[in-house]
């Protein structure tokens, strides 16, 4: 079961770390822009 369970687990995470880099740089280039209009 533990090897069933690893290969998932170590996916899980980095999509997670992939979505929340994405994330972060989506909101900076958001507040950049916001930035340059204020």
């Amino acid at each position: 079961m533990r090897y069933n369970t690893e290969p998932a687990k170590q996916a899980q995470i980095h999509a997670n770390i992939t979505a929340m880099r994405y994330f972060c740089v989506f909101y900076i280039k958001l507040c950049r822009n916001r930035h340059f209009y204020n």
